[in-house]
Order: structure tokens, then C-alpha cells, then sequence
């Protein structure tokens, strides 16, 4: 089908909500064989599905499998996270988002408070993994070459920012807020306090750092 059109399937979540993913780009081929239903949308492709979107060059919906396949510069957001790497698979349990699997120059950024929309706590190494949880972020880990930005507050005032590497990163999240960081073997870290940190927003971002507007 050309023509920019629209995929639309009305699922009920375990819950009893209403999910509705919706899938458009310029060109959509549908395939219906034994093994698997599948929709492959190219060119310019958006993806919704409650409170998740995405966009890329080349999207796969497996229906059987619950995945969601998206390839050439894909950008995931889920609430206030943005997702980017090579190839991201979005995993789908339950009628839930359940994970959402980043392979190769794995990114993730979000804002750290409303109160400084130019501050954003960032994730990156060669995989990333984001788990969901009631419709929530609970975790997200990063391996290899993992390394993460973030700043903290003391009483709604910004107070520095921390950097620190690892073989592995995890970011634990408590109501889509971060609660606390695990970092795994070969540990560095630097904490920066705020007079070096205020008005020098951009060199305290990590290499790759890209905000895209949903």
C-alpha cells in the first residue's frame, strides 16, 4: 500500500485499557504465511502506542511475536526517555510495553527536572536495555564502555552533576524517577560540582548527546 498509509489495531491491555498501536510511512507491505504475520512500513516511519512513539527509516510489526522491529536511525520516546542506537526492538507482553532492546551506539537521555529543561540525565555504551513495569520504567542497564550523566538537587536547587563508567551500568527508577545507580566493575567516577556545571551545560554532556523533539 502506498500513499503514506495508516496501520491501526485496537488491542485491550491486561489491565482492561484500550491500546491502540498505530504504524504509518510512505509504503506498507502486509505477509500472512504459516509461520507469521508480519507488516513492514518504509520510509519516513511513525509508531504509537499509548505512551510510546517512535519514528525510523524501516519498521516490522510482528504480531504473532509482539515485537515491534525498528531499524535505520531509530528514535524511541517512553514518557520523559529518549532511546537512539543502531537497531532498537520494542517488546511487547501482555499488550504491555514490557522491554525495549537498543543494539550498537545505545543512548538514552531524559530530563532531570522541569525545573532546568536544559539539563538531561544521558546513558550510553554498545547495548542498552529498558524494562518496563505497570507501564512504568523500572530499570535501565547498560553494557559495555557503559558510562552515564547525572545531575542531582538538594532541595529543588541544582547541585553538580556526577559521571561514572563501568562495565555495566544499571539505573533503577522509582514512579519514572530515578532512585538510585549501580555501576559494575571497573569503576570510575567524577562528581562536578554546581559552579562548574552552571553555564557549561553543553560540555558536560556525553559524546553522541542528541535531543530530539517527539
Amino acid at each position: 500500500v502506498s500513499g503514506t498509509p495508516l496501520l491501526v489495531q485496537i488491542d485491550t491491555a491486561s489491565d482492561g485499557r484500550i491500546d491502540t498501536l498505530m504504524i504509518t510511512g510512505r509504503l506498507m507491505e502486509a505477509f500472512r504465511d504459516s509461520a507469521n504475520e508480519r507488516f513492514v512500513a518504509l520510509d519516513s516511519v511513525a509508531i504509537v502506542r499509548g505512551t510510546l512513539s517512535a519514528r525510523c527509516g524501516y519498521g516490522i510489526y510482528l504480531s504473532a511475536d509482539s515485537l515491534v522491529v525498528l531499524r535505520e536511525h531509530p528514535v524511541v520516546w517512553y514518557e520523559d526517555n529518549q532511546l537512539t542506537g543502531d537497531s532498537i526492538d520494542v517488546y511487547i507482553r501482555n499488550k504491555n510495553v514490557s522491554r525495549v532492546v537498543v543494539s550498537g551506539a545505545a543512548f538514552a537521555a531524559s530530563q532531570s527536572d522541569t525545573l532546568f529543561p536544559e539539563r538531561f540525565n544521558q546513558m550510553k555504551g554498545k547495548g542498552l536495555t529498558m524494562y518496563l513495569h505497570n507501564r512504568k520504567v523500572s530499570r535501565i542497564i547498560v553494557e559495555s564502555n557503559a558510562t552515564s550523566l547525572y545531575y542531582l538537587y538538594d532541595k529543588n536547587k541544582a547541585n553538580g552533576a556526577n559521571k561514572v563508567s563501568g562495565d555495566r551500568v544499571v539505573m533503577y527508577f522509582s514512579d519514572g524517577r530515578i532512585d538510585k545507580i549501580s555501576v559494575i566493575r571497573g569503576v570510575e567516577g567524577n562528581y562536578y560540582p554546581e559552579n562548574l556545571v552552571k553555564g557549561r551545560i553543553s560540555t558536560q554532556n556525553l559524546a553522541g548527546f542528541v535531543y530530539y523533539r517527539n
